[in-house]
């Protein structure tokens, strides 16, 4: 395969990262989090620290093993697994209000943020480097970083209109069906 061939067929891994990035950008229970939490799922502020912390927590924990599957099966598979358990995350915060459902969808999506963690980026700069452009990774870094804040900017006043028009439950269902274009992309 010469230099062409190889840069055209890796160039495709550049804007699936920006897609992936961006679709991970979207939260449409952004802008209504605590409402949310506190009116649909029944928490109080306390409840709701005590779930975030957790979170946190189980994102350290997950951490290391998940960087074992990037290291031994691969970054993609790192990346297709996280974007199904994002999905699950979601799906499983839309099922029912009830506060051990909602431990397992903030495991899940710990999950899903340790797996990418550093996955994502690690599969671009193995990009960059097979079509000669590592150079470039500072710049695609950025602009996918700048897709990422533009999705958030546009999903949490997009959130409020969903729960205002729709539902308050229905904001993390449409997340979960919103992932699953993250899925799709990761498949590719």
């Amino acid at each position: 395969m010469n230099q062409v061939e190889n840069t055209g067929k890796f160039s495709g891994n550049i804007w699936k990262f920006y897609l992936y990035g961006f679709i991970f950008g979207i939260h449409t229970v952004r802008g209504v989090y605590y409402i949310y939490m506190t009116e649909w799922g029944g928490l109080d502020i306390i409840g709701i620290m005590l779930l975030q912390s957790y979170f946190m927590f189980m994102i350290f924990i997950l951490e290391i093993p998940s960087g074992a599957i990037a290291d031994h099966l691969s970054r993609k598979t790192a990346l297709i697994l996280s974007s199904i358990f994002v999905v699950l995350a979601a799906f499983t915060y839309s099922i029912y209000p009830n506060i051990f459902l909602f431990f397992l969808a903030e495991t899940f999506w710990a999950f899903s943020i340790a797996l990418s963690s550093g996955s994502d980026e690690a599969l671009i700069y193995s990009t960059l480097k097979t079509t000669g452009e590592e150079d470039k990774l500072t710049k695609v870094l950025g602009r996918n970083h700048f897709l990422h804040l533009i999705a958030n900017v546009i999903s949490a006043p997009l959130g409020s209109i969903i729960a205002e028009y729709v539902s308050l439950p229905f904001t993390m269902t449409c997340l979960g069906l919103i992932y699953i274009g993250a899925f799709i992309t990761s498949l590719t």
